[in-house]
Order: C-alpha cells, then sequence, then structure tokens
C-alpha cells in the first residue's frame, strides 16, 4: 500500500496483470519510470543489460526489486525491505562518468564545485530516427551528459524521438511505434 510501482522485462504474468495485481493491494501502477516511483519490478535479463528503465531506475535512486517482492509483500501484509529479505533486491553497479563539475579528492572519492550542473533531461527516455544533422552516438552523448537516458528502441519508456522531418510524413518504423504508444 502507498507504493508506485513500475515493470520492466518478461515476468510471469503481463503488464496489465501486475497493474490489476498492485491496485488491488492499494499500490499504483506506472509505465514509465519518472519521480514518483518507488520501486521497479524487473527481470534479471533487464538487470543484466541495464535496460532504459532500470538505468532510469538507477539514475533516480529506485529500488529495482525480483518479482519475487511483490508476492512477499503481499504475504506478510507489508512492504518488504532490503533489511528483511536482500534476495529480492538487484544491487546495481553503475559506471557512470563523473559530472563535468565534479573533480577527484586525494581519497578518491568525487569532490563537487558549489556551482550546480544542469541536467535538463534528467528522467527522460530520447529515441532517435532517419538521417540526422549528428549520428546516433552523438545524440546518446549529448543526451547521457544532460542526464537523460538514451533508447535505442521505442517502448513505453520513451518520452521523446528525435527524428527528421521525412520520417515523420512517411510514419514508418520507430516513429510508427512512437505514435501507437502515444510518445
Amino acid at each position: 500500500q502507498g507504493y508506485v510501482i513500475a515493470v520492466a522485462g518478461k515476468l510471469s504474468k503481463t503488464a496489465d496483470a501486475f497493474r490489476t495485481v498492485v491496485e488491488e493491494h492499494g499500490g499504483l501502477f506506472r509505465e514509465k519510470v519518472r519521480g514518483n516511483v518507488n520501486m521497479l519490478v524487473a527481470s534479471e535479463a533487464e538487470v543484466k543489460k541495464m535496460s532504459c528503465k532500470v538505468a532510469q531506475a538507477a539514475e533516480l535512486n529506485i529500488s529495482v526489486v525480483r518479482e519475487d517482492w511483490i508476492w512477499k509483500t503481499i504475504e506478510v501484509g507489508h512492504a518488504v525491505t532490503m533489511e528483511d529479505n536482500t534476495e529480492v533486491f538487484f544491487r546495481l553497479q553503475t559506471n557512470k562518468a563523473q559530472p563535468s563539475g565534479a573533480r577527484s579528492s586525494s581519497s578518491g572519492q568525487a569532490a563537487f564545485q558549489t556551482k550546480q550542473v544542469q541536467q535538463p533531461l534528467k528522467g527522460y527516455g530520447i529515441a532517435v530516427a532517419g538521417m540526422l544533422s549528428k549520428t546516433a552516438a552523438d545524440f546518446r552523448k549529448i543526451v547521457e551528459e544532460n542526464g537523460g537516458l538514451f533508447c535505442e528502441k521505442i517502448r513505453h519508456n520513451v518520452d521523446m524521438l528525435v527524428a527528421e522531418e521525412a520520417e515523420w510524413k512517411a510514419m514508418s518504423g520507430k516513429v510508427a511505434q512512437a505514435a501507437r504508444l502515444n510518445i
């Protein structure tokens, strides 16, 4: 109760079935990983490949848990915490580069300057389509440097699609998929 939950990957039930279970037990279900989500239920495969949803959860400090977390939480009648059962939580290893405003201290810890680093794309999943003025690798770098998450495929976790005009007019490939998902 009181949890806002999203799911990622191939689990034992569909996303709609999870929505029903979560809502029946007083939680809220979200298709996208945003700051208001406090648990991401993910498959092992999604965590291993650090999918866009898992990366978003890591970026936003959202707990990523195995499917068992839901069933154990329902069984005991309250949210299972890491202290209760560490096996249902994933421990994410991130290899984030230091922000441009960071410098290393002698202890190896990141020491930040007082200037706040702007991240205008933080929490947004962004994909690209077509022949643009920059390569996909360049767009990935720009998106990630500005706090966003670059997504290769068009799924529910994509918020924006950057595409050339011809792609939009033809409604082909990624643009058609984005339209079907109301992106």
